[in-house]
């Protein structure tokens, strides 16, 4: 029996190689076995009927299904015997080199295989070989036209009917010496040595995320806010490593003794013709081993890559050797004890790579809460992708009574193999108004506002507050000397004369001022916290002009400022006003209108803080 459709290497038929008959790989599952029948004989190698290479004559050889391992697939087959040589298409009834067609056709030579057992029902004769198995006889066929009585065996698929068809076929050699001819060689065969070569790589991706939303603020007065967010992730270039090549270094001895010493001398990575720099290989194991005498031994072996490989297309090329004493005691091992290159070709471009992190699950969660998934984006190739999916969405939020919320809403991804994450986060505030605890400038005329004044504090006579209120250029009308009731009453009057009609509107905008200045006394200032400041002293909390009452920009009243405290706004009125009021933003009722809408807004609590 030859090697199963392998050419790596040398064994010998009777001093002819398998290289020399052209023997190579071929696409028919498993491989072609010449035998013989147990009753008959005429093995010269003895054996189990797997190993015969050497028969006494041409009718002794039989072929079957071959063994469980290595034996030809199920299926429809023909056999036929040609000479060395002729492999390439000499199997067709009637070509050159077929030694059978002259006798039957290929029908005649038809026989089916099912788990490695031959069925036929042929005119050729039928025997069983050592193993139990039925066998058919190759004979009859023409002599070989080569002196040492090397035949071929080829077993082809039904469907192989042209020269063009070889690949599907199965070769195996066998030898029938003419009369008076040498035996054959018993010992000193090269070993036959192949590969396999299997690359390998991983392929990582990373990804990106971004959020964002379309405002980030809200004032507003009651009711809810809604918010549009936007999130987006982007596939960054895959990168590729950990390139390898792994696979086994099989080593066969076709020889009656046992081969010791054997290792795998260089294994080697090249491309065109030169070693890849980037790559080392290795045995699995560096012990030598012993091959028995016609039996097979695997050498498993691993190439790394420091780098990625310096070619898409590369051989592995590995080279045995031995130390041994080969058949029937002979002490000189035969040839260079080293086989001739094993090689196996790689091809990156068709590798398909370990794949990391090819894709994420996008979630987003708002204020810490459970996570809601967004989708799954997948790799869609190597190269950058920005964005490789976005996704668009709203939430809605309520607006508080008072003062303001701040909302975070986070989007996450996570990779599908090595969990790596990433966030991206966005924040919005909803307000309500400033929870100032203003009164608006009826209180200060009813009677829970006039005790609040006439409860008030005195220094020899005078009351506090009303000194406290001359201080802005609006009040000064107010006696310097006026006792508390003398002050609430000027309170009371400067309220009900309120009004916004006219030209101007120094009557409205004055009475809101003055109910602020009260605020801000009794709320936290100098007449202590006669009201409720739930956000702390009334005078020094900031106002955003910009947004009073939830929309209007009042700033142009103030110097065009945006935020000013209470106290702050109370005191350019001193810029713009004279004493009692009488001429104010120089009597402009527009600009006016703003100033009382801001005191106003802080009296009725509907301000917004900055």
């Amino acid at each position: 029996m030859a090697a199963a459709g392998t050419v790596v290497g040398l064994v010998a038929f009777g001093g002819l190689s398998q290289l020399d008959l052209g023997l190579v790989a071929h696409a028919t599952s498993g491989a072609a076995f010449t035998t013989f029948d147990v009753t008959q004989g005429g093995c010269l190698d003895g054996g189990n009927g797997i190993d015969c290479n050497n028969y006494a004559a041409k009718g002794d050889v039989y072929t079957s299904g071959g063994p469980a391992s290595g034996g030809l697939a199920d299926g429809s087959y023909y056999f036929a015997v040609v000479a060395p040589g002729s492999q390439h298409g000499g199997f067709v009834d009637g070509a050159s080199g077929n030694l059978s067609s002259s006798h039957d056709a290929y029908t005649d030579r038809t026989f089916t295989v099912s788990s490695h057992v031959l069925s036929y029902s042929g005119p050729h004769v039928m025997g069983t070989d050592p193993q139990g198995d039925p066998v058919v006889q190759l004979a009859p066929y023409d002599d070989t036209p080569n002196a040492g009585g090397v035949y071929i065996l080829a077993l082809c698929p039904t469907s192989a009917q042209s020269a063009a068809d070889t690949h599907l076929c199965k070769f195996d050699a066998f030898r029938v010496p003419a009369p008076g001819s040498p035996p054959p060689p018993q010992q000193g065969v090269d070993l036959l040595v192949s590969k396999t070569a299997v690359p390998a790589f991983t392929r990582t991706w990373s990804w990106n995320i971004h959020k964002s939303v379309d405002r980030t603020r809200v004032e507003q007065v009651g009711g809810s806010a809604v918010f549009n967010y936007t999130v987006s992730v982007d596939q960054n270039a895959a990168v590729d490593s950990a390139w390898k090549v792994t696979g086994v270094v099989t080593v066969v001895n076709p020889n009656n003794a046992d081969a010791s010493g054997v290792s795998i001398q260089s294994d080697v990575i090249s491309a065109g013709g030169v070693a890849d720099p980037n790559v080392s290989c290795a045995a699995d194991s560096a012990t030598p081993v012993t091959v028995p005498a016609n039996s097979a031994v695997d050498m498993p072996y691993t190439c790394s890559y420091t780098a990625a490989p310096a070619a898409d297309a590369e051989v592995n090329s590995a080279v045995v050797q031995w130390n041994q004493t080969l058949g029937g005691g002979s002490s000189t091992p035969h040839g260079d004890n080293s086989s001739a290159p094993a090689t196996a070709a790689i091809t990156w471009s068709a590798t398909t790579p370990h794949l990391v992190d090819d894709s994420v699950v996008v979630t987003d969660s708002v204020d810490a809460g459970a996570p809601t998934t967004l989708g799954t984006v997948s790799e869609t190739g190597t190269a950058a992708v920005s964005p490789a999916a976005t996704y668009m969405y709203a939430h809605t939020f309520p607006v508080p009574a008072f003062d303001c919320v701040t909302h975070n809403n986070t989007a996450t991804f996570v990779t599908d193999t090595t969990g790596t994450t990433g966030s991206a986060s966005a924040s919005v505030t909803v307000c309500g108004p400033a929870h100032t605890g203003a009164l608006t400038m009826g209180f200060w005329q009813n009677k829970n506002g006039q005790g609040i004044i006439t409860g008030g504090s005195s220094v020899s006579g005078v009351c506090a507050s009303g000194t406290w209120l001359r201080q802005y250029a609006p009040f000064q009308d107010l006696s310097a000397t006026a006792t508390c009731t003398q002050t609430a009453s000027y309170v009371y009057n400067v309220v009900k004369a309120a009004n916004a009609s006219g030209s101007s509107m120094n009557a409205m905008l004055k009475a809101q001022m003055l109910a602020t200045a009260l605020d801000v006394y009794f709320g936290g200032g100098p007449g202590g916290t006669k009201i409720s400041t739930p956000d702390g002293p009334i005078g020094s909390i900031s106002i955003h002009l910009t947004d009073i009452g939830g929309s209007e920009n009042t700033s142009a009243a103030f110097g065009g400022n945006t935020c000013m405290t209470v106290s702050a706004l109370l005191n350019w009125q001193n810029t713009v006003s004279n004493v009692g009021g009488t001429t104010w933003y120089a009597n402009n009722k527009a600009t006016q209108g703003l100033a009382k809408d801001t005191f106003d807004g802080i009296n009725n609590q509907i301000a917004f803080a900055c």
